[in-house]
């Protein structure tokens, strides 16, 4: 199972990472590597966290017409890493 992904946002590349974590209810420990940050989430199998997750991450790197394009790709690529 591939668990580190990349994405493009307006030519800043974010890389996303996924580690089995037993100790959280979804399994799953994921962190994005931004320029300025690192964001870690352990509720990516909800939703709502997931989509709040994906939102950081864009808005650590990007702030354009674009955004909820981007939150959207954040989101997909972080679930591509841990389904």
């Amino acid at each position: 199972m591939k668990t580190i992904t990349e994405v493009d946002i307006e030519g800043v590349v974010v890389e996303i990472k996924s580690r089995r974590d037993t100790s959280h209810v979804s399994g799953w420990s994921v962190i994005a590597f931004t320029p300025s940050c690192s964001i870690r989430s352990v509720k990516t199998h909800r939703p709502d966290f997931l989509d709040d997750f994906a939102r950081a991450i864009v808005a650590s790197v990007y702030d354009g017409m674009r955004y909820e394009e981007f939150a959207q790709e954040v989101a997909e690529a972080v679930k591509s890493i841990i389904d």
